[in-house]
């Protein structure tokens, strides 16, 4: 399990025609994830009732866990990988960042 997200350096999630880049600034450099959406073989996300939510991408057999994303965030993320990788309809693709 990768768990990617701290408090004081938010993530960003950046949706593409190709697939997803995780980005995780880190103090001194940031660390870069990319899954093509044939690559991810189901998403789960964690919202809890109050704080950040969670959203966890299941791809190349491992876990990858970002944190810090709102409700309305990580359910619309789910949807549009879910979109992607099922070849629906795509739909309108959007950067997620992390707001302090």
């Amino acid at each position: 399990m990768e768990k990617i997200g701290c408090e004081p350096c938010p993530p960003t999630i950046i949706f593409t025609d190709e697939g997803i880049t995780v980005k995780m600034p880190a103090l001194l450099h940031h660390n870069t994830e990319f899954m093509p959406y044939e690559a991810i073989s189901s998403v789960f996300i964690h919202t809890p009732i109050a704080g950040f939510s969670t959203i966890t991408f299941y791809a190349y057999g491992r876990e990858i866990l970002v944190h810090g994303f709102f409700q309305r965030e990580v359910r619309e993320m789910k949807e549009l990988v879910e979109g992607m990788t099922t070849q629906l309809p795509k739909p309108s693709l959007r950067n997620f960042r992390k707001e302090r």
